[in-house]
């Protein structure tokens, strides 16, 4: 497997999914970005791994991930290479010249994204370029195949959907700085990537208005690093809401943050199957997100948490304000979320799925190398 250099969603899930892939038959290695904490635990639960020169955004760091990628395969001859997201697709499919055994998760394809036209058209005439190479695409959600099958020539006959799946333990403590911060009321949250998709700053904003108005019940955590780091806390110095509103640096696992919130909210601009959602319902935590994407086959609204209009800080603001004020709800919510997780979302229902797709591609070349 090989991902790139991003935080958060993605290299979790390739953990979660390289470890177990042994009892299905398969022995995963893993390639990834020199100098990233997930490559030592990936190496921590048994898994060999290997540093790639990956930069983002790529420049010269992916000729050089391309020539070691190349060097790799030829060392180790895999049956088959599985890429995630967009820089690691197009760099690996680029790189290997077979391209029967190219198994490709876009995590969210990157024409999906909120970027001008021409952007967007750019990063779909790449993806269509390289659809050639690719055995098979593995959507996220149905949302997300529907959307490879409608901009994506001959895209719909080799996607296949394999929805994320998280598994949550119960070991972990509690995270102490967020409890401290919580103290005894409630505590609404966010952990993800601090970047323009995941659209830290329209929490920050909803909590502000109901500041104003006196009706933010507890206060407000946003857990995660990245480039809006500094704009998110001038926003919440701009507002005047740093008593209730406060950001934590990741370092650590989610479960421990998870422990410490009431609800989560998840306030994408755009996303297929994000695992923050994921890892919140299996928690039992009501979720508040997005009406975008694959959001919407994770939480169902009035089901298990709420849905709202990406990038509307007054519906968020009202929603947060209709959950918090009832500590029941919060409870019934959060106990279908948990249900929901369970039934559709299990981590082994993932892996076994994916290594289903491995044997078709590898079935399709006529079994595996010797």
């Amino acid at each position: 497997m090989v991902f790139e250099p991003l935080e958060g969603g993605v290299p979790a899930h390739v953990l979660e999914l390289a470890a177990r892939l042994r009892a299905h038959g398969w022995e995963a290695e893993v390639a990834g970005p020199a100098g990233s904490p997930w490559l030592a635990r990936l190496s921590d639960a048994g898994l060999s791994v290997y540093d790639l020169p990956f930069a983002r955004p790529p420049g010269p760091g992916a000729l050089r991930a391309a020539r070691a990628l190349r060097a790799l395969d030829r060392s180790r001859g895999y049956a088959i290479i599985h890429a995630h997201s967009s820089v690691a697709g197009a760099v690996t499919r680029l790189a290997l010249s077979d391209r029967g055994r190219f198994v490709y998760t876009p995590h969210c394809f990157s024409f999906l994204a909120r970027f001008g036209p021409i952007q967007r058209q750019f990063y779909r005439a790449v993806e269509q370029a390289l659809l050639p190479r690719t055995a098979a695409v593995i959507a996220a959600s149905a949302w997300e195949r529907d959307q490879a099958a409608r901009f994506l020539h001959g895209a719909g006959g080799r996607t296949r959907v394999v929805r994320n799946g998280v598994s949550v333990t119960s070991g972990a403590k509690l995270d102490s700085e967020l409890a401290a911060f919580k103290g005894a009321g409630r505590l609404t949250g966010f952990i993800g990537r601090l970047v323009g998709q995941k659209n830290p700053l329209t929490l920050v904003r909803a909590a502000a208005l109901l500041h104003r108005r006196g009706a933010l019940q507890g206060r407000v955590a946003l857990v995660g690093n990245g480039e809006l780091r500094g704009e998110v806390d001038k926003e919440i110095e701009h507002l005047g809401v740093g008593d209730a509103v406060r950001v934590f640096r990741f370092n650590g696992s989610v479960e421990s943050y998870l422990r410490a919130f009431d609800l989560m909210v998840v306030p994408s601009l755009w996303d297929s199957m994000p695992i923050s959602v994921l890892e919140a319902m299996a928690c039992g935590l009501p979720v508040i997100a997005s009406r975008v994407g694959g959001i919407t086959e994770a939480v169902l609204d009035g089901v298990n948490g709420r849905l709202v209009e990406p990038g509307d800080s007054a519906e968020l603001a009202a929603a947060l304000a209709e959950l918090l004020a009832d500590p029941d709800r919060l409870t019934d919510l959060g106990r279908a979320g948990r249900r929901i997780a369970e039934e559709r979302f299990a981590v082994d229902r993932m892996v076994r799925q994916t290594a289903e797709v491995y044997e078709e591609v590898v079935d399709r070349l006529g079994g595996r190398p010797s």
